[in-house]
């Protein structure tokens, strides 16, 4: 049984690319009307925004590797099956 409480990692890595594109999008505005943020500042909340978006892209390709894990054991069990029932009737014909 899943523990009810417990934190969605991708649910995080979304929240954080929101924050940080958010945040992204507010300095851009500030530096365009000639106020304080610097240049640095503004490729390190981008650098933010980038490795944020990458971290949810890992996790969708993770949790993606992991349903296509399970399809693949599902249509092995399936051929098998399809393989015996082929056996069986080869002999019943015979």
């Amino acid at each position: 049984m899943k523990p009810k409480n417990k934190i969605n990692a991708g649910i995080v890595a979304v929240i954080l690319f929101i924050i940080f594109a958010i945040v992204l999008l507010i300095q851009f505005v500030l530096k365009l009307t000639g106020h304080s943020p610097t240049d640095v500042q503004i490729l390190y909340i981008a650098f933010g925004v980038i490795i944020s978006y990458l971290l949810v892209m890992s996790y969708n390709l993770g949790q993606f590797v992991g349903e296509v894990r399970a399809s693949m054991i599902i249509t092995k069990n399936s051929f098998r099956k399809l393989s015996m029932e082929i056996t069986e009737l080869r002999k019943k014909i015979q």
